[in-house]
């Protein structure tokens, strides 16, 4: 593998997490804002700690400012709690931790996992205040975790919590037809459509409420990995749980890479034609979504004109590139990215063939933040219904409801989710064509088994085009049907003759 495949760390939904947690201290106080400085007294404080991890997480990592100044971590092993799937949904690869965590003064911690290929730190909560001097909001279920010699803190108008939920969504683009029979042919990569995403909510404490309640927010981040084939027109995500009545206002931005740390500008066909035309929607009457336009433009072959090149910058860095490197002029394959016996496809998708992927070169990346009303202006019922809202968007995995449309306009969504129109219409469409085929209950489920999309942790490598999902991992195929009771860990053993090369 090239060096420069081992060096990139630009998969977004990872490095969104890191970037989030990293600039923090850069939201300020409005001018003229007082801080709120409590005494900090020595006695018993509690945080309690709800958040969302991969499934097969077996230790989550407690960091805090120990009272020396030094970084201290705590390893906790964890079983996380996947909750019973619904809807004839298939377990989430998420699950549940909480964590009631004691210190002997009010301070703050962080909480990561590393059950990811790259073992990268994955943030789950940023600044959870250990505050409380109650235990009203734990559960009984709770592990205990006590803080040896905390450094203290007081509440400033940047004492902010982050929570966050990030992953990778693949997608199959046959449906409704079985994906092992297309045309004659085998195709069960599950890359036609491959979206890394980082969904982040930001909390304040009640104690700045009036102050700073303007400040939270969800943050939801889409990244384009891969498209595998021609079919997909349009990619985008649901938030099935959020409830539109706490939304004040929405901002959205197309950018290369992280919207707070972009790494190149848009060229110009790609803003005109995906750019401008990504959108949100709130006040549908469906539910609040988020939407990418246009991402067959990724695999057109503009790369012999300057509409198609464009400046990345990478550690410090200016490079010129394309964003698939498999069109126009640019017809060498790199060998160094795959291993021998894999024959590069002469259709030479968007970061799926071999030898064709542009390692480092960004993802076209949209990030929509759903500003949330001040709790300061809510009852004390209405403003804890809020804050639970808004924190079980990222929390609670089975309400992230992805997809995408494909040219005929038919969508395709994760098994026993939602279709997207308000009537049916196209799903039903879709249904009625090979009804004898698809089950009647489920949604996007063959009689056979079939799926057409999935979810899984962040940072696991798509397949390569036109190799089986179930020869680049050999586990999925007995998870699926032990419904998540076996091989959780799946993802963790890759064959690395067929997964992708680092993007």
């Amino acid at each position: 593998m090239a060096k420069t495949c081992s060096k990139i760390l630009a998969i977004a939904a990872a490095a969104m997490t890191v970037l989030a947690s990293c600039s923090k201290g850069s939201i300020q106080p409005k001018e003229g804002e007082e801080t709120n400085t409590p005494e900090v007294k020595v006695g018993d404080y509690y945080g309690f700690a709800q958040f969302s991890v991969p499934a097969a997480t077996k230790t989550v990592f407690v960091e805090y400012t120990g009272s020396d100044k030094a970084g201290k971590v705590i390893e906790v092993p964890v079983k996380p709690v996947v909750a019973a799937p619904q809807d004839g949904k298939d377990p989430e690869p998420f699950g549940l931790v909480e964590l009631l965590i004691k210190a002997n003064v009010p301070t703050k911690v962080s909480v990561y996992s590393t059950a990811n290929q790259r073992s990268e730190k994955i943030y789950s909560i940023s600044n959870l205040p250990i505050e409380q001097t109650s235990l009203a909001q734990a559960s009984s279920s709770a592990q205990k975790l006590e803080l040896a010699e905390p450094a203290p803190y007081v509440t400033t108008a940047q004492d902010q919590t982050f929570y966050h939920s990030s992953g990778t969504v693949m997608f199959d683009d046959s449906w409704p037809v079985l994906p092992e029979v297309r045309n004659g042919t085998i195709d069960s990569d599950y890359n036609d459509v491959v979206l890394d995403y980082d969904i982040e909510a930001r909390t304040v404490s009640n104690s700045v409420l009036e102050s700073d309640g303007w400040r939270e927010q969800i943050r939801a981040v889409l990244h384009v990995r891969a498209v595998g084939g021609s079919n997909p027109r349009r990619a985008g995500l649901v938030l099935e749980g959020l409830d539109k009545k706490y939304i004040e206002n929405i901002e959205h931005y197309v950018t290369l890479d992280s919207y707070d740390n972009p790494h190149g500008d848009l060229p110009k066909w790609v803003n005109s034609n995906i750019g401008k035309n990504s959108f949100y929607n709130v006040s549908t009457a469906l539910r609040p979504f988020m939407e990418i336009i246009n991402i067959n433009y990724l695999n057109q072959a503009v790369a012999g004109s300057k509409s198609g090149e464009y400046t990345y910058t990478n550690n410090g860095k200016s490079h010129k590139t394309v964003f698939n490197p498999g069109r126009g002029y640019w017809n060498a394959p790199d060998q160094s990215q795959f291993q021998a016996g894999i024959a590069p496809y002469s259709g030479r998708y968007y970061n799926t063939t071999p030898g064709y992927v542009n390692v480092a070169g960004g993802l076209i990346t949209y990030t929509v933040i759903f500003n949330i009303k001040s709790r300061a202006n809510m009852t004390a019922e209405d403003s804890e219904k809020c804050l639970k809202n808004i924190i079980d968007a990222v929390n609670n995995t089975a309400n992230q409801n992805f997809y995408i449309i494909t040219s005929t306009a038919l969508p395709i969504c994760v098994k026993g989710y939602k279709p997207l129109d308000k009537d049916n219409s196209r799903y039903t469409q879709g249904y009625n064509s090979n009804k004898n085929n698809l089950d009647e209950e489920i949604s996007y489920y063959g009689k056979d088994g079939s799926i057409w999309a999935f979810k899984v942790p962040t940072l696991t490598r798509h397949a390569w085009e036109k190799y089986a999902f179930d020869l680049a991992y050999p586990k999925f195929a007995n998870y699926i049907s032990t419904k998540g009771e076996e091989d959780v860990d799946w993802y963790l053993y890759p064959d690395e003759k067929y997964v992708t090369c680092w993007w």
